[in-house]
């Protein structure tokens, strides 16, 4: 499989793991507001942060820290697996941070 193919594949699957488990992001009231109505919670003590202005319902944080970390192994194995695809993944990489156009190369 392919280097792309396997991002790919991760990111649906990390994707779906979030909308499974009603994830949403607010970086204002509203917003809260609107995650919350989506999602079906009234008040905010039914909510836990996950970081960097994602919530989901309490109930479902645990499953959900445990599915992104299981989806996790499965996407580093496939990586390993893929080896022949190490400089097809640096130059993906590269490409997708923009290292080639602002000439830094060091975030990759």
């Amino acid at each position: 499989m392919k280097y792309a193919e396997i991002k790919t594949k991760h990111e649906k699957a990390y994707n779906e793991i979030l909308e499974n488990n009603k994830v949403f992001w607010a970086f204002s009231q509203e917003q809260l507001e609107k995650g919350k109505e989506k999602i079906g919670i009234t008040e905010n003590k039914e909510l836990t942060s996950i970081g960097m202005g994602g919530f989901c319902p309490k109930v479902n944080a645990e499953k959900l820290f445990s599915e992104l970390k299981e989806e996790d192994k499965r996407y580093n194995k496939e990586l390993k697996q893929a080896k022949e695809e190490k400089e097809q993944a640096i130059l993906y990489e590269l490409n997708n941070h923009e290292a080639f156009y602002a000439g830094n190369y060091e975030p990759v």
